[in-house]
């Protein structure tokens, strides 16, 4: 597992926690 695809998967992990914290507010 090379770093890049770890950080790749942070990221996306963190838009997905982002879009379920605004579909929470509204």
């Amino acid at each position: 597992m090379s770093l890049e695809i770890l950080i790749s998967n942070l990221r996306s992990h963190e838009m997905v926690l982002n879009a379920d914290s605004e579909a929470k507010k509204k």
